[in-house]
């Protein structure tokens, strides 16, 4: 038996354990990468919701602190990145003719959890992005 963290709230728990005692997180059947303190983290990155023109895609990039580029795709898609330690990133939204940019920052943990979403709002004229952990992304 080795005690291991849990994926999803990062608290001790033993690899024979059927389910996390703090937040029901299924041990049992979580892969090695679900339960490393490294591994791949996926982040949604949703698309503006414009009352008037419905979803709007525009290009994304993903950073480090250090301005590293860790990703780069469109909204809709999923990043699949590869973390070992707690990390502060920017998200931003590129600016087009139907879009105003916007960016965003946060910091993800893969002791925390694997999987995030990037929502967009708007506020005047820019996009405001928020960074947050949840338990499913839609493509699961």
């Amino acid at each position: 038996m080795a005690l291991i963290n849990c994926p999803e709230c990062g608290r001790s728990v033993s690899d024979k354990a059927k389910a996390c005692p703090d937040c029901a997180f299924p041990i049992a059947n979580a892969s090695p990468a679900d339960t490393s303190p490294s591994g791949l983290v996926r982040i949604k990155m949703s698309p503006f919701i414009s009352p008037k023109q419905g979803p709007i895609g525009t290009q994304v990039t993903l950073t480090n602190e250090n301005g590293e580029i860790l990703w780069e795709g469109n909204t809709g898609q999923t990043a699949e990145v590869l973390f070992n330690k707690a990390t502060k990133v920017t998200i931003k939204y590129h600016g087009h003719m139907r879009c105003v940019g916007g960016e965003g920052s946060g910091v993800i943990d893969p002791l925390l959890g694997k999987k995030y979403n990037v929502q967009a709002s708007a506020k005047m004229f820019r996009l405001i992005l928020g960074l947050q952990r949840v338990d499913f992304i839609d493509t699961d």
